[in-house]
């Protein structure tokens, strides 16, 4: 199956006090975020190209890695990253994405981490297909035995005791904060385990 190749656009937007609202003339936003340290607002864009220009996912190289957040990575000339999430198997391609990151994204310690600090909301990205297997990595166990309450689709991981530990996506493992942490897992802000 082919689909349009995807070319990203960034437009920044400067807010200030008397400036005015400034919309963009685009035809869907990808990713939407504001800065408020530097006070401006990113906003990622799509733009399609000629069909000519069609992109062929599935005829990329995929590369297992371990990871408990991602479960393989493919990289295309055309700078573009694929990524297979292990929570749910989820594809997406991020657009724009250079060979030197690739080569960091897969030399790093801790592909989750390095995926929060470098890649998460700072591409123009698509899903290419909600779901496939793919094979946990953490250590799942009873609550008896359990750590933490890991809730395999937002990422979270939990205390025993926090509200949120029990929610239908919870799986109970026995990894420790760190193991969690380096494998791009994040802590519950309401609990902070």
């Amino acid at each position: 199956m082919k689909r349009k190749l995807i070319l990203a656009s960034i437009v920044i937007f400067v807010i200030s006090i008397g400036c005015g609202d400034t919309k963009s003339q685009s035809n869907e936003t990808f990713y939407n975020s504001t800065d408020q340290t530097k006070n401006t607002s990113v906003t990622i864009t799509a733009t399609e190209v000629d069909p000519e220009d069609d992109f062929d996912y599935q005829s990329v190289a995929m590369k297992k890695v371990e990871s408990t957040m991602i479960a393989e990575v493919g990289y295309d000339n055309a700078e573009i990253l694929l990524v297979r999430f292990r929570s749910n198997g989820a594809l997406y391609a991020y657009y724009e994405f250079p060979e030197d990151e690739y080569d960091a994204l897969i030399a790093s310690d801790s592909k989750g981490s390095f995926f929060n600090q470098n890649i998460r909301n700072k591409y123009a990205y698509e899903k290419l297909e909600d779901s496939g297997y793919v094979e946990p990595m953490y250590n799942e166990v009873s609550k008896s035995q359990a750590s933490y309450s890991l809730n395999t689709n937002s990422g979270k991981f939990h205390k025993l005791s926090c509200r949120y530990a029990d929610a239908d996506n919870a799986v109970y493992v026995s990894d420790s904060k760190e193991e969690l942490e380096g494998n791009g897992y994040v802590p519950c802000k309401v609990c902070k385990p």
